[in-house]
């Protein structure tokens, strides 16, 4: 990563109701998604089956232009000859295009800040897009996964656990000092160590410097 890049992306999946992203009304919502994710936080690149630079021969002039553009006037015979190409081109084939064409893929490349983080900010975007294009295109569903969302969903995890399952760890080692113990004033000073030890431990973190992060959220616990 310090010598090339941090492979930061999301990936954006559309699942067409009909099951063929070969339709007028589908390979739209391709570029409208491709547009748009162009407008996400720190985009430097979108690569779909819309904007593939199609390269083809007539007589002696080389033409490169957009696989898909304007897809919502176009007729059957266009649908047909995108899908050909899209489904014989290994650059598309399993990657952006299954080979069922039930489902397509845009791939948003991300150049994030080293000295900030900005995840929520950018799967914010994200979610929203997929909001709009759903509402855009009924029927459509949109996932969305990749690297910047899986980071963002660590994250996420530890915060939830932090909300429920401290709450419910606490809860179960209370009762059992009671059960155990038989003992207020030992269950008391159980517990007092475990909140002291626990605060201790991240109090050190935060004066050391060190970023709280999905497993070192899970320090509490383990302490």
């Amino acid at each position: 990563q310090r010598i090339y890049t941090q492979p930061d992306n999301v990936l954006i999946v559309l699942e067409p109701a009909d099951g063929d992203v070969f339709t007028p009304t589908n390979l739209d919502a391709v570029e409208f998604t491709t547009a748009e994710a162009w407008k996400l936080p720190h985009s430097i690149r979108v690569d779909s089956i819309s904007n593939f630079q199609n390269t083809y021969s007539e007589e002696d002039d080389l033409i490169v232009e957009d696989l898909v553009l304007g897809a919502l006037a176009w007729a059957p015979e266009q649908v047909e000859a995108a899908r050909k190409v899209a489904l014989a081109e290994p650059m598309l084939l399993n990657r952006s295009i299954s080979p069922s064409s039930h489902v397509t893929g845009i791939n948003v490349t991300l150049q994030m800040p080293e000295d900030e983080d900005v995840t929520p900010v950018v799967v914010a975007g994200a979610r929203d897009l997929a909001a709009r294009i759903e509402a855009r295109y009924p029927g459509t569903n949109v996932y969305l996964t990749g690297q910047t969302m899986l980071n963002n969903a660590f994250a996420e995890s530890s915060m939830n656990d932090m909300s429920t399952l401290m709450p419910i760890m606490f809860g179960v080692i209370v009762l059992a000092m009671v059960v155990l113990l038989r003992s207020f004033s030992g269950t008391v000073s159980t517990v007092l160590v475990i909140l002291f030890s626990a605060g201790t431990a991240m109090g050190m973190m935060g004066w050391l410097g060190m970023p709280l992060t999905a497993p070192t959220a899970s320090v509490p616990t383990m302490v």
